[in-house]
């Protein structure tokens, strides 16, 4: 239809502005019929649970390098926390993770800075604080490091229970993405290092068969 033609041709400006970024960025190569992915692409693909383009900057950048797999699976739940705990009203965070908080935003907001120069439009309120939110960072933090889940609730504010075990389980599906991932860039050892960060926030009832995971 007439209507439906229209909203194409408005979608291709739009388009051409998200190319414009991704090939700025190294995401992609070509122009028209011969756009081509280039590796860092392939590696945006596999992380499609989180901001694909802030966590295939993040792994490009070194970050996980020098964590443990403990502070991986913390840091990683920055990314899936969305809006959960955004009335918090203080910054519990452990003290050898804030540098790299402070780095992860650092890194969001390149992201966002691209996203401005190449005229891609979104939300510049919401952008960093909902794909960039350290909220669960503690409680996560403390899971994985082996603390029972009350304790972990005590660190969470006003996150509430059933929040908190939706952040561990996607935090979880987001490391074996992050592995995935890794494996694409030939990064042995950072692979396996999200595969042991996955497997030690999966435990105890928030992996059981419960309501949780209906």
């Amino acid at each position: 239809t007439d209507k439906f033609k229209d909203e194409q041709i408005e979608l291709i400006p739009l388009l051409q502005c998200y190319f414009n970024m991704l090939r700025n960025m190294g995401y992609i190569t070509g122009e028209n019929e011969k756009i081509v992915l280039n590796p860092k692409g392939h590696v945006a693909i596999e992380l499609n649970n989180a901001h694909e383009i802030i966590s295939t900057e993040l792994l490009y950048s070194g970050f996980f390098d020098d964590c443990t797999p403990e502070e991986t699976a913390a840091l990683a739940s920055c990314l899936i926390a969305q809006r959960q705990g955004k009335n918090n009203e203080c910054e519990d965070y452990p003290p050898n993770l804030v540098d790299k908080i402070d780095k992860m935003t650092e890194i969001g907001q390149y992201v966002q800075d691209q996203m401005i120069e190449n005229a891609v439009p979104f939300d510049e309120e919401e952008f960093l604080s909902y794909n960039i939110n350290p909220a669960a960072t503690t409680p996560v933090y403390l899971w994985a490091t082996g603390h029972p889940f009350e304790e972990i609730m005590r660190h969470a504010q006003t996150i509430l229970e059933g929040g908190i075990v939706r952040i561990i389980i996607m935090d979880h599906d987001l490391l074996k993405n992050f592995s995935n991932a890794a494996k694409v860039m030939g990064l042995k050892s950072l692979s396996e290092k999200f595969e042991t960060a996955a497997e030690i926030i999966k435990r105890d009832i928030i992996f059981t068969g419960s309501l949780y995971l209906d």
